[in-house]
């Protein structure tokens, strides 16, 4: 019976420390990331998204446009500007400006921000390119591990993945989330949303990406000023 419970508890043992080493190499992986972002000061860069059926051979969307974003120490700021082509023929400029606070959003071509609301990680908004406000709102759709290092597109990315939690809670938006971060400069290269309720997957694509860059702060500020 000793035996039986001297292996049972080591056991317990090795997946308590597995798990820990996990949480531990996320959080270490987090902060090094956010850091990374940090020391860009600003960036601009192309974005490319596309919302498909998990079984349609057409996407539902796809888009392309530029985004603008500026480090300050906390959430960051950010503004982007994008195209979109709908299945059914309809062709919308998207725009959204995060202002370190809230998130003004433009949809259609009549110049006026017409809704303002929080941040998510939603198939129908584009993200934060990274840093803190990301991972935040990364943490509270799924929860997240590391699960290494891989090459994408020339460059070292850090894999991150997340799942909706197993402890019983009721399942969020997502079954899965795929990150895959530069891991020198900490931006997310390419991000994909699955959703929970219906076969839908959602690809953002961040690319010729230009740091340090002379950006105007008034593009950050509402109501905005025309680039």
């Amino acid at each position: 019976m000793l035996k039986k419970d001297l292996y049972l508890f080591a056991l317990m043992f090795f997946f308590a420390m597995d798990a820990m080493s996990q949480t531990t190499s996320y959080t270490e992986c987090r902060k090094a990331l956010i850091s990374k972002l940090e020391e860009q000061g600003t960036m601009t860069a192309q974005i490319e998204f596309v919302m498909q059926e998990e079984e349609a051979s057409l996407p539902e969307a796809q888009g392309k446009g530029t985004l603008w974003y500026r480090c300050d120490g906390g959430y960051g700021q950010y503004r982007f500007q994008v195209e979109i082509a709908t299945s059914n023929q309809e062709e919308i400029t998207y725009e959204s400006l995060y202002d370190g606070a809230f998130l003004h959003i433009l949809v259609g071509k009549k110049g006026e921000y017409e809704a303002d609301t929080e941040t998510s990680l939603t198939l129908n908004m584009l993200p934060p390119p990274g840093g803190l406000l990301f991972f935040e709102l990364l943490e509270e759709s799924v929860v997240p591990e590391y699960k290494g290092e891989e090459t994408f597109e020339g460059r070292t990315v850090i894999r991150i993945e997340g799942a909706p939690s197993l402890s019983g809670k009721e399942e969020g938006e997502y079954k899965k989330v795929t990150a895959l971060f530069d891991k020198e400069t900490g931006v997310c290269l390419s991000l994909e949303l699955r959703a929970a309720s219906r076969k839908t997957k959602v690809t953002y694509l961040l690319s010729e990406a230009k740091y340090g860059v002379e950006i105007d702060p008034l593009l950050f500020i509402y109501p905005p000023k025309e680039k």
